[in-house]
């Protein structure tokens, strides 16, 4: 059941997961997912996994093919549908880092995540820290 205010939805029946705030529910996804590392990605590119967020980096040169960075998000995103999970292409965002001029990047395609584009942003919080497209 889920309540707002008072309302209360009627009950459903739950195929998969653990209960939200269980004290196992952490560490049994931690367990699920934890083989995404060992997905065949490209050699400069790296998961970094903290809790269920799943930040990529991938190696780019300005005015580089940006096609094998797409293959590594094409097989994230296939490995998610194929463990029952989905990938939410409106909470994702991509940015290119570069101590130089960030126009160089402007010509590359969007990414797409999921076969929809998500947005590319010049600085982005993580983790409380604020990271910025030209590393200042």
């Amino acid at each position: 059941c889920v309540r707002i205010g008072n309302a209360i939805s009627p009950p459903s029946s739950v195929s998969s997961g653990v209960p939200q705030g269980s004290i196992l529910g952490p560490l049994l996804f931690v367990t699920f997912i934890n083989d995404l590392n060992l997905l065949p990605l490209f050699s400069n590119s790296q998961i970094f996994l903290y809790a269920d967020d799943l930040p990529l980096l991938h190696t780019l040169s300005p005015h580089s093919d940006i096609s094998p960075f797409q293959s590594d998000l094409d097989i994230i995103t296939s490995w998610f549908y194929s463990n029952c999970l989905s990938v939410n292409p409106s909470k994702s965002k991509y940015m290119f880092f570069s101590l130089k001029r960030q126009q160089s990047f402007d010509s590359l395609s969007s990414l797409l995540l999921s076969n929809v584009p998500f947005e590319r942003v010049y600085s982005f919080k993580y983790l409380g820290l604020i990271l910025s497209c030209n590393l200042s």
